[in-house]
């Protein structure tokens, strides 16, 4: 299906009545007939970057059947939507990722997520380093004779750091992975750290004195699953951990602990305690610079909330998710707070089905997002997104509307203290390079909506 179809859901273009203004603003759904799913995206100095996984282009074409293989799909934009290139990466079975997208100091890209075409167990870590123009410039296998999974490569004054899980190495069913790469790439170190049940990361960020690391753990906190944050050395000994949660279930998503601008520490996610409904509630998190409670703000619709990233804004804090509707499915959902966590707005857009973002950042003027949507395709494709300051596109016809949420609270999560057991698997991980397949696919952009 294309922008011009007939049976194409609310697709526009309207002019705005300023056209001295060079600022547009836009809807897209990018991908083929196929399952494509973009978790995370990086803003350049000429566009963004956005990546995640494909079923509808590469070697992982999966025929058009979602549930079939897939390879990771990196797409450039310009500032105004529109495509400069594409790639997909993958191996003759199945890739799955890129869960995050970090920028290099050399200008490149750093994919992390996770494959069963190369490697030594059942899936392993897989990282991959795009230059500029999307040429591949090395890529990396991480595993051992089980399961690992790759969430997010962080690029450090003296390499990489690593984040996912394993079921390979450490205490319990699954711990959580750091692995340490020197500039090329080779293995300087690797630490699994959790306890007797599964214990996974998911994002990490440079801080003073090391590194944080945030994930989600069913070994320690105050409910069935926490959000943890595990503060580390340069060298991966333990600073501090401290678990964040209720009596239900929490936890970090990928790539979703930041660092603000007073040395703390924000996430987004959902919570299933604290009397939420349904299936659970969006909630957004901040921390000061020592894992402590600054304070968490609650937002409860009729079915299921969920905030997956949370980023700091310049006076404020963004979160986004999906809202899910009754008899609707899941609407793109997100929601403006200010600095002390207090309410502001929230903003919902989507068809009948799933439509979800799992990035949302503040850009110039307005804010980008990336996730995935079934306007066009019900298989799903790459939900691409510019808004303004106040989170409309604009115009008339804006397919955005204002959402008042049922319930708005200023909730407590337990923040408990607890010390992982460390595992030291450096001799124990293997690291190897790999050569996987990069194509150039022709890549198809449906404009959903643009202001312009």
């Amino acid at each position: 299906m294309t922008a011009t179809d007939s049976t194409a859901p609310s697709i526009g273009i309207v002019e705005s009545d300023d056209q001295t203004s060079r600022e547009s603003y836009w809807i897209l759904a990018i991908g083929g007939e196929g399952r494509d799913y973009a978790p995370s995206f990086h803003e350049t100095e000429d566009g963004y970057v956005v990546v995640g996984m494909t079923s509808s282009y590469g070697l992982g074409d999966g025929g058009g059947n979602q549930d079939g293989s897939h390879d990771f799909l990196a797409v450039k934009l310009d500032k105004g939507g529109h495509l400069l290139w594409g790639r997909t990466i993958g191996g003759p079975r199945d890739e799955r990722g890129s869960y995050s997208v970090r920028p290099t100091r050399d200008g490149g890209f750093l994919l992390t997520g996770t494959t069963i075409s190369f490697g030594f167990g059942k899936t392993d870590l897989f990282i991959v380093k795009l230059d500029g123009n999307g040429d591949l410039v090395w890529s990396k296998v991480i595993g051992g004779h089980g399961s690992e999974s790759g969430m997010t490569t962080l690029a450090t004054n003296d390499g990489y750091l690593v984040v996912g899980d394993t079921d390979s190495f450490g205490a319990g069913k699954k711990d959580l992975l750091v692995v340490k790469l020197g500039p090329d790439g080779q293995l300087d170190w690797a630490k699994a750290f959790g306890g007797v049940e599964n214990d996974n990361g998911s994002g990490v960020a440079q801080v003073e004195g090391g590194y944080i690391i945030g994930g989600t753990t069913w070994s320690f906190g105050a409910g069935e699953a926490d959000a943890g944050l595990i503060k580390i050395d340069p060298h991966g000994n333990v600073v501090w951990a401290k678990t964040i949660g209720g009596s239900g279930a929490e936890g970090i998503n990928w790539d979703g602990v930041r660092v603000t601008s007073d040395g703390g520490y924000a996430f987004g996610d959902k919570t299933s305690s604290f009397g939420a409904k349904g299936e659970g509630a969006l909630f957004g998190v901040k921390l000061n610079s020592d894992g402590d409670l600054v304070w968490s703000t609650m937002i409860d619709g009729p079915q299921d909330d969920v905030g997956w990233t949370m980023n700091e804004t310049e006076n404020g804090f963004i979160t986004g998710g999906k809202l899910t509707i009754p008899q609707h499915g899941g609407d793109v959902f997100f929601v403006k707070f200010d600095k002390e966590g207090k309410y502001l707005w929230a903003r919902i857009f989507g068809e009948e089905g799933l439509d979800e973002i799992e990035e949302i950042k503040p850009t110039g003027g307005g804010y980008v997002m990336a996730g995935v949507t079934r306007i066009i395709d019900p298989a799903g494709d790459f939900l691409v997104a510019k808004v303004n300051r106040d989170g409309y596109v604009g115009g008339s016809a804006d397919p955005i509307a204002s959402l008042d949420p049922r319930s708005v609270v200023s909730i407590t999560p337990q923040v408990l203290a607890f010390t992982p057991k460390v595992t030291d698997v450096s001799t124990m991980i293997s690291v190897q390079s790999v050569a996987p397949t990069v194509t150039s696919p022709n890549i198809q952009i449906n404009e959903v909506y643009r202001y312009e």
